[in-house]
């Protein structure tokens, strides 16, 4: 197979990283967006209505943040994928993301449409609130299931590389929630006044637009799957296992941090709730670095270039720290424009001190991001992982065996132990080959099966006592 041309980042690695991040900026803060035009028009309503934005809104993130590894473990295994140049591999995981993100969503449906009530009480919200916090959690469910096809298809395409299909998909939600919000809240244009109801259905309706068409983008992109093998999730959850717990241990402080602000006073959940969505607003600039370095990482792990890797992780973290303080500043410089966009005037004698000490956080807000670099589950610098390379062997991923397998001394002594086996005449010849790279010699030509009957070489009788060095 002919060599591929040499990646962008290798000779431009900044202006790379910049080219791949802006659009992805767009894109990351489309839920922030939402959130604070739903604010503004909120707002207007009285303190009561935003504390129940502020409660609805914090329940509904945690749901569907602590699902955010399908984005992440599509987009890493899609970017390995291709640099291995298997596209039908990438295909597959995005399918099978596709259908784990709205079977997922209509769970989540399900059970937070029977929950909401009990889960609004639950987070301090009382009467008046905790009426409106339940209804408005109830009707943005009803897109549960689009929200996390997007999840999933976003990270599709950002494994393509291609950032620029989701941000005209952000671009478009954002625009058509902002549309509906003011006839639906406010009933504009002889429509009935829904008020909170109304942020809620204009949010979700445009999610279902954008939902679909993400999924659609990430298939025709990537091309359909030839078979969606339950099996293969391990592969996703594997990868987000680490984030699930960092995610959900997040979500719990956040939750926290709503119920106690909500249970202090009503004015206190307004100004919470103001607080929150310009930190998660503005924390995302540093996410979109994250995001095109992960596509990039994974890239370069898939091509078995752990150094080029190890120098994206590098550029992304310096970045990320000086992005954080520069938005601090203007932010802190923008105060007097946040107290009269967001915040209601009953609720401003608590916004200042709770507002400076988000702003604090911001530059050390976890500068890799979404805390996901795809790299191997060994110590050293060989291959991807024994236990996902394991996988691939017993799978019958033959190609994926001889091209990645061989790489890790582990397998390469395993493929040595294995291959005289009759009955693995399907992954033969990725275990032969990988036994070949592990010892460094070809082995000797066979008859009847792959591994046919051939005695193993003096070279591989000894793999297992070779497994602990360095990959070749």
């Amino acid at each position: 197979m002919p060599d591929r041309p040499a990646h962008p980042f290798r000779s431009r690695p900044h202006r790379t990283l910049f080219g791949l991040a802006l659009p992805v900026l767009g894109s990351l803060i489309a839920e922030p967006i939402t959130g604070l035009v739903d604010t503004a028009f909120v707002a207007q309503l009285g303190a009561a209505p935003l504390a129940a934005l502020g409660v609805g809104a914090i329940v509904l993130s945690g749901s569907f943040w602590i699902f955010s590894f399908l984005g992440v473990g599509t987009q890493t295994e899609v970017a390995q994928a291709l640099g291995r140049d298997d596209r039908q591999r990438a295909a597959r995981t995005a399918g099978l993301a596709l259908a784990m993100g709205i079977g997922a969503g209509l769970a989540v449906g399900v059970v937070g449409w029977v929950a909401a009530p009990a889960i609004a009480v639950a987070m301090g919200a009382e009467g008046e609130v905790a009426d409106l916090a339940a209804l408005y959690v109830r009707i943005r469910l009803l897109a549960a299931p689009a929200v996390l096809a997007t999840v999933a298809a976003f990270g599709a395409l950002r494994g393509t590389e291609d950032m620029r299909t989701p941000l005209r998909i952000a671009v478009a939600v954002n625009i058509a929630n902002a549309l509906l919000d003011g006839p639906l809240i406010f009933g504009w244009g002889g429509l009935p006044a829904m008020g909170v109801a109304g942020a809620a259905a204009a949010s979700s309706a445009a999610q279902v637009v954008g939902g679909t068409w993400a999924a659609i983008a990430a298939l025709r992109a990537l091309g359909r799957p030839d078979v969606l093998r339950l099996r293969d999730a391990s592969a996703l959850l594997q990868i987000g296992g680490a984030m699930a717990v960092r995610t959900g241990l997040l979500t719990a402080f956040l939750l926290l941090a709503t119920r106690a602000a909500t249970q202090l006073s009503t004015e206190a959940g307004a100004a919470h709730q103001a607080i929150r969505q310009v930190w998660a607003f503005s924390a995302f600039w540093l996410d979109a670095f994250a995001v095109a370095g992960q596509s990039l990482v994974a890239r370069f792990v898939g091509e078995d270039d752990r150094a080029e890797a190890r120098r994206v992780a590098r550029i992304v973290i310096g970045w990320s720290l000086a992005s954080g303080g520069v938005i601090a500043l203007l932010l802190w410089g923008a105060t007097g424009l946040v107290i009269a966009g967001l915040v209601p005037p009953s609720a401003q004698p608590v916004f200042g001190l709770a507002w400076t000490l988000s702003l604090l956080s911001l530059p050390g807000r976890h500068p890799l991001g979404h805390g996901r670099l795809p790299v191997s589950r060994r110590g050293d610098d060989g291959g991807l992982g024994r236990g996902r390379a394991r996988a691939d062997v017993d799978r019958g991923r033959g190609r994926d065996a001889g091209g990645r397998l061989g790489r890790d001394g582990g397998l390469g002594a395993r493929a040595c132990r294995v291959r005289d086996r009759a009955d693995l005449a399907g992954r033969g010849a990725g275990a032969a080959r990988a036994c070949e790279r592990f010892v460094g010699a070809p082995l000797p030509a066979g008859s009847g099966s792959t591994f046919g009957a051939v005695p193993p070489p003096p070279s591989c009788s000894d793999a297992s006592s070779r497994s602990s060095l360095p990959s070749r």
